[in-house]
């Protein structure tokens, strides 16, 4: 036996090709004999060829790129390389195999999305592995060899719903094949041909690669840990947890929203100073447009939803300047809030933000709202001695599309929206006018769920919860 690779040795048809001049390995072969070849092109070579037994045009053209790398060339007869397997083609794969037999790859699975956390320390029996043995360049995986049942569970995990997708990044896994251990509690597939075949071919590094939950339970994410030939050394895992659809997921909501039109002025009689009412002006920022759309899942029973928009305030301060008769600031006017967060809607219609906020989920999927926040600021103070010289306001806000159980009045947050307004403003208060500096405010965030804050479904309203400074 000459050749000493485990890929390549004991092989008759190789081990002659070592050997003799007549058993050359040439275009137009076929067998298992040359689909070893192919598989040492590919991983020494990096050729881009199908292992399929066949020597075709694609094998014969990487044989030639292999030995032109190398300049190997039979000088008794030959000046250029050609594209056959002979004595010196088949020493020097062999060679160059036996090298890296011995290194093992070192797959690593980098979720995405969600986010991996820490796994808690469970009892292997919690999981549910399949019965699978290694496959590479497309062999299988569910020749059956044995039970894989790992010494440790894993020490890290994703969990997804049933019906949701996970975005997972393999990085060093060419040639490894990727899958979940029980099929029946979630399937890894290729975005780009999402079949669910749960046999996944890493083809490129990196690879980005899915996994589907099927139904709820615990198993683990595996990638096969081979050496450069498809010998098994292991399994690199990470574990998943699939859970049952959320009541929210089956609404399969959106919610919209954009900061439309500038801020503006307007005159606004006053009862910061109490009665009777103070001449003033209102400064009105950008109109903040939603519109929250569901269509839910025919297991919901929408006749026991409504749907509408819940908000409350997170910071607000206005702050205004008086000057007096010499036009000295002297005074200055602040308008806060005496708690936070609070609910932001119209008096009587908790927990909506508006009457009009709020749809009967049996007749409408759809509900819009429309919010221009203002404040209001006296031109001067009661006994006239400061005038309104300047204003500045800084509003945030969280705005929530919710789903209300009717039967049992329970709040399902679907999705929420951080958004702020703001203005500067100087005032002529001898002709009662106003010019109004800034941008009209902004979309921060925009979050499944509840988001920054729980949804409040009741107790004081912003208005009824001004604090005013006057100093």
């Amino acid at each position: 036996m000459v050749l000493q690779s485990r890929l390549f040795r004991g092989d008759p048809k190789l081990e002659a090709a070592a050997t003799s001049d007549a058993a050359h390995i040439v275009p137009g072969d076929r067998g298992s004999h040359v689909a070893k070849i192919q598989q040492a092109l590919v991983k020494l070579d990096g050729a881009t060829i199908e292992i399929d037994e066949s020597y075709g045009l694609a094998t014969a053209t990487a044989v030639l790129t292999y030995k032109r790398k190398r300049n190997i060339i039979n000088r008794a007869y030959q000046t250029q390389p050609d594209n056959i397997v002979g004595k010196m083609t088949i020493a020097r794969l062999d060679q160059e195999i036996v090298a890296l037999e011995g290194v093992v790859s070192n797959p690593d699975i980098r979720p995405l999305l969600p986010p991996a956390k820490l796994a808690e320390r469970r009892s292997l029996l919690e999981f549910n592995f399949a019965v699978f043995s290694p496959g590479r360049n497309g062999s299988a995986v569910r020749q059956a060899f044995g039970p894989q049942i790992p010494t440790f569970s894993p020490d890290t995990e994703i969990e997804i719903e049933v019906g949701a997708v996970g975005i997972l990044q393999i990085n060093g896994g060419i040639g490894e094949t990727l899958f979940c251990d029980n099929g029946d509690i979630g399937r890894a597939f290729d975005p780009t041909a999402p079949d669910d075949l749960n046999n996944v071919l890493i083809e490129k590094n990196p690879e980005v690669v899915n996994v589907r939950g099927v139904a709820p339970g615990r198993t683990t994410i595996a990638i096969t840990k081979s050496n450069a030939f498809g010998l098994p050394f292991g399994f690199v895992r990470l574990g998943l947890v699939v859970k049952p659809r959320s009541l929210r997921s089956l609404f399969n909501a959106t919610l919209t929203a954009n900061i439309i039109d500038k801020p503006s002025t307007g005159p606004f009689a006053s009862f910061v100073f109490g009665e009777p009412q103070v001449p003033g002006m209102a400064v009105f920022s950008g109109m903040f447009d939603a519109k929250g759309t569901v269509n839910p899942d025919p297991s919901v029973n929408v006749s026991d939803f409504e749907l509408g928009i819940m908000q409350a305030l997170i910071r607000s301060e206005m702050r205004s300047v008086y000057v007096d008769a010499a036009g000295v600031p002297s005074k200055q006017l602040v308008i806060t809030e005496s708690q936070f967060p609070i609910r932001d809607s119209e008096k009587g219609v908790a927990p909506w933000a508006k009457a009009s906020a709020v749809v009967d989920l049996a007749k409408a999927k759809t509900v819009t709202f429309q919010d221009r926040p203002r404040n209001v600021v006296p031109f001067h103070d009661r006994q006239k001695t400061v005038s309104l010289k300047s204003s500045s306001g800084d509003d945030l806000f969280i705005t929530w599309l919710v789903a209300r159980r009717k039967s049992t009045n329970d709040l399902i947050a679907l999705h929420s929206v951080v958004w702020n307004v703001n203005w500067n403003a100087t005032f002529n208060t001898t002709n009662e006018t106003a010019t109004l500096l800034g941008p009209p405010g902004a979309i921060i965030s925009r979050t499944e769920g509840e988001g920054l804050f729980a949804p409040i479904p009741g107790g004081k309203t912003a208005n009824e919860a001004i604090k005013i400074d006057f100093f």
